[in-house]
């Protein structure tokens, strides 16, 4: 019997290296990363046995790099051995306007399209009872008052075109349009989980959106003003013990690992957990079934060229 495959983005540092190390002490999975750059995978060289893990180039800024990455993965896993896969890369950007490789608004792009893309590769390929994991956040939810005391107001969808575009509300600042738009592709990654559970039988694969909290000394502060980072790397971490909503790698990723390996979720397919691993409600633009279609019926379009017909997987 082939050896399962876990299949990760983000694993170089923060959420998804200490999801890769605690596989590797607490499971059988071989792990399959996509990295940026070469040096990004040294630090998962060091927790995770060289026999476990192998390491593929990808810039999810990049759809051709994400197609690559995903042709690669099932080469290498072979079709019916990937047993989990974690949506877990993201950026956020808020002190410029930025694009992708491809014109699309670089958060758009990297967070929900790019996991769109490799998903909709990899589903014909994932294990019976698989685990789908998208990695979600509190900033999505207007009503979230943690979360709008950093300025984060909630999701702003319009449309998955739009969106790509980097249409904004033009009369908010560079770094308020930037909190918008991780915000909306935070709401966009549960979203995809809603619609994938939606269309896919629960016994073929199961979609967990996971809100690990808020996670300071990750990787997200690369925007930040010098101050700003040294807060966020050098004290949040420490007040995460104290502050409601806050966690830590550790802490979120022992949670995330126990979905892949499927300890946790029950076998339930469509759920929103946050870093406990309980079950939370999302908001109400999460659940408006107009969003979900838009957001797969647009994202599809965006990616047409570079998903075969072989992708389609069959519905319930």
């Amino acid at each position: 019997m082939a050896t399962k495959t876990v299949v990760l983005t983000g694993a170089s540092s923060g959420l998804g290296l200490a999801v890769a190390k605690i596989l590797a002490q607490k499971s059988s999975f071989q792990i399959v990363a996509g990295v940026r750059e070469p040096a990004r995978a040294e630090p998962l060289r060091h927790v995770v046995p060289e026999s476990r893990l192998k390491v593929f180039s990808v810039d999810l800024a990049s759809l051709a790099q994400v197609a690559a990455f995903a042709d690669d993965v099932v080469r290498h896993t072979g079709s019916g051995n990937i047993a989990g896969v974690a949506c877990i890369a993201g950026v956020q950007t808020i002190t410029a306007d930025r694009f992708s490789a491809d014109g699309f608004e670089l958060t758009f792009a990297v967070n929900h399209l790019a996991h769109h893309l490799l998903m909709r590769k990899l589903m014909p390929h994932v294990d019976r009872g698989a685990k789908i994991i998208y990695v979600g956040s509190g900033t999505h939810d207007p009503n979230e008052i943690g979360a709008r005391k950093y300025g984060f107001r909630g999701a702003r969808y319009t449309s998955a075109k739009e969106l790509a575009r980097g249409d904004a509300d033009t009369a908010a600042s560079v770094r308020q349009r930037g909190l918008d738009r991780y915000a909306t592709s935070k709401l966009c990654n549960i979203v995809c989980c809603y619609e994938w559970a939606r269309q896919i039988d629960p016994a073929t694969a199961q979609f967990i959106a996971f809100d690990p909290g808020l996670m300071a000394g990750t990787g997200l502060a690369r925007d930040y003003t010098l101050v700003q980072r040294l807060a966020w790397n050098y004290l949040l971490p420490v007040m995460a013990t104290f502050m409601k909503g806050a966690s830590t790698p550790a802490r979120a990723g022992a949670v995330l690992a126990e979905l892949l390996q499927g300890t946790r979720a029950d076998g339930r397919s469509g759920v929103h957990l946050n870093c406990k691993g309980q079950d939370i409600p999302s908001s109400a633009d999460t659940h408006r079934l107009n969003i979900g279609r838009d957001l797969f019926a647009g994202s599809d379009e965006l990616i047409q060229s570079l998903i075969p017909r072989t992708s389609e997987v069959p519905e319930k």
